[in-house]
């Protein structure tokens, strides 16, 4: 299947929710102006990057969670393209562009991507809304409707797939694509929090499209 091209992904403002969600509470009427011509890695780094080492009064990554090179990612999102595997590409996308696994699990199908929330309040829940073809065409090759979740249980399509199984579908990608490491969303999201891998990696990126 041909690679589809990474650098569609946009990060749009948060919107409020126009559909019921069965796991969340209804999402605060919140919204403000759309902000255009974001590129997927670009998302990562307008989220601000609050896990750098030795920073005070920020997280400190454990020593267990090693980030993964430019050329390792590379590898893993080559290798996600030539097998058409298009639930892993919308996965990998969303991990690189900065969300954790539980926004992720909790994504929603819409009408040009998904919605991810990124903040659980007493009031409701705040989504972010990303565009992007690649989740689109996954979205549609599942026939997954707007507002149902993005990555949904097999045994009951109203439900999301648990955590432990996305996991499990992440720890494939090394392997897969000929590395000799088994690989988490956290180590994903801490190389995408290192600023000389986001430039490179997208150097990389934009020399093959």
């Amino acid at each position: 299947m041909r690679s589809l091209p990474l650098n569609v992904l946009k990060a749009l403002s948060h919107l409020p929710d126009s559909a019921s969600n069965p796991e969340a509470p209804h999402e605060s009427g919140r919204g403000t102006s759309n902000r255009h011509g974001r590129t997927l890695l670009k998302v990562r780094e307008s989220r601000s990057i609050e896990r750098t080492e030795g920073m005070p009064g920020k997280y400190a990554w454990p020593d267990r969670v090693k980030p993964l090179t430019p050329h390792e990612l590379f590898a893993i999102k080559n290798a996600l393209a030539k097998t058409g595997d298009l639930r892993g590409h919308a996965l990998f996308e969303l991990l690189i562009s900065g969300f954790r696994l539980r926004e992720i699990q909790y994504a929603l199908v819409s009408a040009e991507g998904a919605r991810c929330p990124v903040h659980w309040k007493f009031s409701g829940v705040t989504y972010q809304h990303i565009m992007s073809k690649e989740l689109s065409a996954y979205a549609a090759a599942s026939k997954l409707e707007p507002g149902s979740y993005l990555f949904p249980s097999r045994r009951d399509p109203k439900r999301p797939m648990l955590s432990h199984q996305i996991s499990i579908l992440i720890h494939k990608w090394g392997p897969n694509a000929g590395l000799d490491r088994v690989i988490t969303g956290l180590e994903v999201r801490r190389s995408m929090s290192i600023p000389e891998t986001l430039k490179e990696l997208r150097g990389m990126l934009e020399l093959q499209y």
